[in-house]
């Protein structure tokens, strides 16, 4: 047993306990302490709420939020941060202007995209880190076959080849839309 151990254990000394600096409440409001802004969301964000609603319904039939997590985090971080709920829930909005013919005003859908899940996420950015270095290569190695010193080819060839590759982007991108 240490020294130290022993004076705690006969109430010589009092012992100090560190606090973990991530969760130090810096954010000061009405008397209230609470995370700083980015911390705040990060901690609102891992709830996977999709909406304003819910975030209002979560607050309203919990009595505990996260730890530093304000219930109203727009009056709170009104000039420290605050953009809307979209961006402090992490729901991110795609807007797609769809354009008809026969009038020339455009409509525009607005479509709410789920938090991404850390999961598939991670693995869809480990394969893509892998996959992604290996086309551009193979399609450096096809812009090769363009040295005309090295080989030769006619124009036709030449198309073949761009339209080939032309077509393999297409659906690529059709995949991802």
């Amino acid at each position: 047993m240490s020294i130290d151990r022993e004076l705690i254990r006969r109430g010589v000394i009092v012992p100090t306990f560190r606090i973990k600096q991530n969760n130090i409440l810096t954010h000061v409001f009405k008397g209230r302490y609470y995370l700083n802004y980015s911390k705040a969301r990060a901690k609102a964000r891992s709830l996977n709420l999709q909406g304003v609603s819910e975030w209002k319904k979560y607050c309203y039939l919990n009595d505990t939020l996260p730890h530093g997590v304000p219930e109203s985090p727009e009056i709170v971080y009104r000039n420290k941060g605050w953009v809307n709920f979209n961006d402090w829930l992490g729901i991110k909005i795609i807007k797609k202007k769809v354009n008809k013919r026969k009038k020339n005003k455009s409509k525009t859908k607005i479509f709410k995209l789920k938090p991404l899940n850390s999961v598939k996420n991670y693995k869809f950015s480990k394969l893509a880190s892998k996959r992604l270095p290996n086309a551009l290569n193979a399609v450096k190695l096809v812009g090769n076959l363009s040295r005309r010193s090295s080989y030769e080819y006619t124009d036709a060839e030449a198309q073949s080849v761009i339209k080939g590759l032309s077509k393999a982007m297409r659906d690529l991108r059709k995949k991802f839309k």
